[in-house]
């Protein structure tokens, strides 16, 4: 018997036909009537071919009975898989109203419908991965919205079940596969490109799959088209869709994000889960919601602001009535705030100087004077400073400038008219066994008011708790009136270990020593963090912060090659960023590897400007945007991220003034070079890589000799490091002291096996003793090897000497850069 012998009336088992639906691939839809239980019934007929291959009918009934077992509102119940007269059917619920294909028509969703209805559609699909159960066509003509806006899933045709049931963790067993590899099943315009080129697929392609539905919900149209389906395969596998955007200017910019992190190429950078692109999408959603408050109340809501953040609604309260019972809370803690006294202090408070804009959190002073707690009193200070500067409308003093200030006895008006800010936190911190003792003071720079204080007495295990609790009180006295979002973050505990909070500290204290054991030193206690917490994201940036720095900044200080260390580097970067989009640290280290590493520069630029929309008070992100704006030779835009760098670390120490002088070298800007440089030579006298920085800019003012002698005192300060070496070996070539940059070289080839010999820097040598065809090799051997310092040659002056010929000009062009 053919499907198309059920004509209306006709009864199959106990449905009776009403009429034909639609058809597809997988069957012919009906609505039916379930003779029964007196009820309406969507009834789908099995194609004949299917029903003919026993193997695959045995595997479409387990998968549809394992769907059956799935009891979730935005999923489509099924009722019975049977047979009768031959055919084999599915009994499902039916859905009055329309297919979200039919509900977008070619136009983009309003935000507050897209957004309600992406949720629906991810919690429904993160409920079947969570019983293993993948859809693999996750398209509009698949969802259907009711009458009441709720959000239908159906058509699990094409699903297949896998055990055991699909988890967050799935991405970690890439055995599992899903699909024959060869067979491609699906839609062609949602699927993913492993699907779509008949790979082994997991549960990241319906991820992938998702993501082209919510693309198109934002802008009316799917984001891969083609006049045939290889057009389409192809776009979907090489081709980046247009930015939503530019489509639709009304678009929340986080909406392109989340969809940008689903339509990733590899499996492996897109979410990992789909329950992560739920808390994306209900952390936006309660955002909006938030931002959503009429200009009449919103006077009432800043100046209760502090108030309403203590009443968190039930959780049968959610959305509009929701807000609502927020208010109504609010309303009567502000009474209540004002009968015991709370309000009057806030009108003492705010007859002051005002609203803090600009903060400087110094470094808490270790009472005990003991190493060993060092890294407690410095931590804390670090943390605070993390999660203040997380306050966009609020400027923070960097890291690198308070603690110049660590260990003094400082007027805090002395530290305002300083650093140009409103507020000075100092701290102090008594270790007596197990216990600690912290006192904490706020204090207005503007008149020398204090505006708060507290003393905390603690226990050592409970420093995790402590950070957050100091952070979030701090914030509540700066007369700011933060989003719900600014609150989260600023009171944010990114652990509940504390041991590996404990070693998440040790590591930061070791990071900032910057040499190469205790950066060493400082991996190990990260690693250690890690494994006590593996959703620790802050051990990540600080895996990738101590990689990148052995990669990159450390190579004077005899660092490591690169190939060893930068793809752990962006891998760490990759895994703080999965375990939490809010950071700004993953995306400045992930671009400072593009640059240095990847010779990405589109991607660089992208993670770049991520970063500082993220955090725009992370100084280090703008000295780093600035050397990849300078290496491509956009040098106006440099100078403009130098001056926001300075702006945060304005302070006179070497950490800030060293980039701002090699900055300057690479913009020729010589004479600005030679001063910033010589200032960290008179500050650090120890310290080799202003000299070598020196050295290369005294070469290119004419003063050859001033030139060698501060590339030996890096040779000397760094203990021979090669990068030091092939800095000295150049200076004397230029000089025209062949014989002795050649005793260089050979020195500088023949290092131990240990000690890793920087290619670049090699080729420059052999460039300033004329020697072109060893300095290509060399070259390409950068090239090949993703080099230290090869991002900077389009402007370098250390190549002056090879500019001219032909094979520099093939390189650049291999590099995707221009000639100069």
């Amino acid at each position: 018997m053919a499907d198309a012998d059920l004509a209306v009336g006709r009864v199959l088992s106990h449905y009776r036909i009403v009429k034909l639906l639609g058809s597809g691939g997988m069957g012919q839809v009906y609505l039916a009537e379930d003779t029964r239980l007196d009820r309406t019934a969507a009834l789908k007929i099995l194609p004949p071919e299917l029903s003919s291959d026993k193997e695959r009918l045995r595997r479409f009934v387990r998968e549809a009975k394992a769907a059956s077992a799935i009891d979730h509102p935005n999923i489509v119940q099924v009722y019975e898989i049977g047979q009768a007269e031959g055919l084999h059917f599915i009994a499902m619920q039916y859905v009055e109203g329309q297919t979200l294909h039919e509900a977008i028509g070619g136009r983009p969703l309003g935000t507050d419908a897209l957004v309600d209805t992406a949720l629906q559609i991810t919690d429904a699909v993160a409920e079947a991965h969570a019983r293993g159960i993948i859809h693999r066509d996750l398209k509009p003509a698949n969802i259907m919205i009711s009458g009441k806006k709720r959000v239908k899933l159906l058509d699990f045709g094409l699903a297949r079940v896998e055990q055991p049931a699909a988890s967050a963790d799935d991405h970690q067993n890439p055995t599992m596969t899903l699909t024959e590899a060869g067979i491609v099943m699906g839609t062609v315009a949602y699927m993913s490109p492993e699907q779509a080129l008949g790979k082994p697929i997991d549960a990241r392609s319906d991820i992938f799959s998702l993501g082209v539905v919510l693309y198109e919900m934002a802008t009316g149209a799917p984001p891969f088209s083609g006049r045939s389906s290889i057009e389409i395969i192809d776009c979907i596998v090489h081709n980046q869709p247009e930015a939503i955007a530019r489509l639709n200017y009304d678009v929340p910019p986080e909406i392109e994000r989340i969809v940008r992190k689903c339509l990733e190429k590899s499996p492996d950078d897109r979410y990992q889960s789909v329950s992560e692109i739920l808390v994306d999408l209900k952390n936006l959603g309660r955002d909006l919601r938030s931002s959503d408050v009429s200009p009449s109340n919103a006077s009432a809501t800043a100046g209760s602001r502090r108030t309403t953040t203590m009443a968190v609604p039930p959780p049968d309260t959610v959305g509009v009535p929701g807000r609502r019972w927020r208010w109504t809370v609010a309303a009567v803690l502000l009474v209540a705030a004002a009968v015991a006294g709370v309000a009057v202090y806030r009108d003492r408070a705010n007859a002051g100087g005002g609203a803090i804009r600009a903060l400087a959190i110094l470094p808490f002073k270790n009472v005990n004077l003991d190493p060993q707690s060092e890294y407690l009193s410095d931590g804390i200070t670090d943390s605070i400073i993390n999660n203040v500067s997380l306050i966009k409308q609020l400027r923070v003093m960097a890291r690198g400038t308070v603690f110049t200030y660590k260990n003094q006895d400082v007027d805090p008006r002395r530290v305002g008219q300083e650093l140009g800010v409103d507020g000075v936190v100092t701290g102090k911190l008594l270790q007596n066994g197990s216990s600690i003792v912290v006192t904490v003071d706020l204090v207005d720079a503007r008149d020398g008011r204090q505006v708060w204080g507290r003393q905390y007495d603690r226990q050592l295990i409970d420093v995790l708790a402590l950070q957050s609790e100091i952070s979030r009180e701090v914030s509540d006295e700066l007369r700011i009136n933060l989003t719900s979002t600014e609150q989260d973050l600023v009171a944010r505990r990114y652990t509940e270990n504390k041991e590996a909070y404990q070693a998440y500290l040790k590591g930061r204290y070791f990071l900032f020593q910057r040499t190469r054991a205790a950066t060493l030193k400082a991996i190990d206690y990260f690693k250690q963090a890690a494994q006590e917490d593996p959703a620790y994201a802050l051990a990540y940036d600080g895996l990738a912060n101590g990689y990148t720095y052995l990669g990159i900044t450390g190579a004077l200080l005899d660092g490591l090659p690169p190939r060893q260390v930068m793809p752990m580097a962006k891998e760490a970067a990759l895994r703080a960023m999965q375990l939490d989009r809010s950071r700004s640290e993953p995306h400045a280290t992930l671009g400072h590897v593009h640059w240095n590493y990847d010779f990405d520069w589109e991607g660089t630029e992208q993670e770049y400007r991520t970063a500082i929309e993220l955090n725009p008070n992370d100084s280090v992100t703008y000295i780093r945007q600035a050397f990849y704006l300078v290496s491509v030779g956009r040098w106006p835009e440099a100078r403009e991220a130098i001056d926001k760098f300075r702006r945060l670390d304005p302070a006179s120490f070497p950490g800030a003034l060293l980039p701002v002088g090699i900055v300057a070298y690479f913009g020729r800007d010589y004479q600005r070079a030679s001063e910033q440089l010589q200032k960290v030579t008179e500050m650090a006298p120890t310290f080799a890589s202003p000299y070598f920085w020196l050295g290369a800019v005294y070469m290119e003012q004419g003063l050859k000799e001033e030139s060698i002698a501060a590339f030996e005192h890096a040779v000397a300060l760094s203990d021979r490091a090669p990068v030091a070496l092939a800095g000295l070996g150049f200076g004397l070539a230029r000089a025209g002291r062949t014989k002795e940059a050649e005793v260089i070289r050979d020195e500088l080839l023949g290092a131990s096996p240990g000690h890793y010999v920087p290619e670049f820097y090699v080729a420059c040598l052999y460039g300033a003793l004329k020697q072109k065809d060893e300095a290509f090799d060399w070259l390409n051997r950068a090239y090949s090897e993703h080099a230290n310092g090869l991002s900077l040659i389009q402007v370098s002056p250390l190549v002056d000497d090879l500019r001219s010929d032909p094979r520099f000009s093939e390189l650049l062009t291999r590099l995707r850069l221009s000639h100069p």
